[in-house]
């Protein structure tokens, strides 16, 4: 088995679990998903938090825009960590 290798190939493996009214939606978080995954997106936003702890003045300030709810969600665990250390 050699895997997906092309976005129509994902499309056919995934196609009967996609609703029919939202499958542009669907498909779209499918492949941001995948897209995450493949380019360590969440690894990355985790190792910036963890060291803008050693970049920031006592009292500063990190501001961070989240589009996504993984990041978000991350983004809350990891500074309520930090918080409490």
């Amino acid at each position: 088995d050699q895997g997906l290798r092309t976005t129509d190939e994902l499309k056919s493996a995934i196609g009967h679990f996609t609703p029919e009214r939202k499958r542009a939606q669907f498909l779209a978080q499918v492949f941001q998903a995948v897209r995450i995954e493949v380019n360590g997106e969440l690894d990355v936003l985790e190792k910036l938090l963890k060291q803008s702890i050693d970049i920031l003045k006592p009292g500063g300030r990190l501001v961070v825009i989240s589009f996504l709810y993984s990041d978000a969600h991350m983004l809350y665990i990891e500074l309520s960590c930090m918080r409490k250390s």
